[in-house]
């Protein structure tokens, strides 16, 4: 709602175009967790390592 313009309404039509988190999830090839920057890090360093051992 901080967005210049941006009403209820724009934001609910936004939100519901988006895919359902639960469908982004079961697509996803990696999740990265972002509720702390440290967890994020190391699902970052674990994914890059991952691809690197399979390239």
């Amino acid at each position: 709602m901080a967005r210049p313009g941006m009403t209820p309404q724009t934001l609910a039509l936004i939100l519901s175009r988006q895919m359902p988190d639960a469908e982004k999830r079961a697509r996803a090839d990696w999740i990265i967790p972002t509720d702390t920057i440290d967890g994020a890090k190391a699902a970052v360093t674990r994914i890059i390592k991952e691809i690197a051992t399979h390239a």
